[in-house]
Formats: structure tokens, C-alpha cells, sequence
């Protein structure tokens, strides 16, 4: 479902090759006082570990709204960039790997590929179809049609 946090999710990964990713879930808080600190609010449906994450987790500052605003502004009104966008977002979850290296030239890679041992590649191998199948969604989604 497009909503404005998963737009967010989807720009904040990809302006950062989805190399940190960030999950977001809403958190409320009614009668939020500045001057009072974040442990004496009351937040609803707010585990001991949640209320760490919000205090620990990742803080996006209005410069970096403003960063993104661009590509908000793309997946709010082009749900075929959306689709495209989630759906590679969906392939990177399920195997990642490192964009930067993975499409750097030979031999000019900042560190080695994160292919698994020969003993643990039969494990994977469902992962890496549902990976490509996602991908290969992603495109359909930007080109309208399935390939032939």
C-alpha cells in the first residue's frame, strides 16, 4: 500500500544504493512538549524496544527531506515507479548484494563479492530465484509489459 512512510522508505534506501535501509513504523504520541524529553512522553504501542530504537535509531533531518523531496515527489505521482521501486526494494530483502561493487568495473571493487561457500550455496538458491523473479518485476513494472 503507498503511503508516505513507505515512499520515504523507498527514497531514504535508494539514494543509499540500498545499502542501509531503514524500516518505519508509526509510533503516536499526542500532546508532544519540545522542552520535555522523549522517556517522559507517553508513546502508544511502544515496546522497551521500540522506545530504544526511537531514541537510537535513524534521525532524518529536514535537509535531508529536502534531498529526497524529488524522488517523493516522483513515487507520489508515478505508481509505476512505485511498483518498480518496491518491488526491487522486495528483491534486495530477499538477497542482497552490493550495488556499488556488483556493478564496478574489474578490478576496481571496494571489497570482495558476497557470494556464498560452495557448502552453503545450495541453501540460497530459493533466494536468489525469488530475487531475479523481483527483479525482473521491477522492469516489467518500468517498461508496462512482462518480456516475451
Amino acid at each position: 500500500m503507498k503511503n508516505i512512510g513507505s515512499i520515504i522508505q523507498l527514497a531514504y534506501s535508494y539514494t543509499r544504493q540500498f545499502e542501509h535501509t531503514m524500516d518505519i513504523e508509526y509510533k503516536w504520541c499526542y500532546y508532544f512538549e519540545p522542552s520535555k524529553s522523549l522517556d517522559e512522553h507517553v508513546i502508544y504501542n511502544c515496546s522497551d524496544i521500540d522506545r530504544y530504537s526511537l531514541q537510537n535509531g535513524t534521525i532524518l533531518k529536514l535537509s535531508e527531506f529536502y534531498l529526497l523531496s524529488r524522488l517523493i515527489e516522483l513515487l507520489l505521482r508515478d505508481d509505476k515507479a512505485y511498483t518498480a521501486m518496491s518491488t526491487f526494494y522486495a528483491s534486495m530483502q530477499t538477497h542482497y548484494c552490493c550495488l556499488i561493487c556488483e556493478l564496478e568495473r574489474y578490478p576496481y571493487k571496494e571489497h570482495p563479492s558476497h557470494e556464498p561457500e560452495l557448502w552453503e550455496q545450495a541453501n540460497v538458491i530459493a533466494k536468489y530465484e525469488t530475487a531475479i523473479v523481483q527483479a525482473c518485476r521491477c522492469v516489467e513494472a518500468l517498461i508496462g509489459t512482462p518480456p516475451q
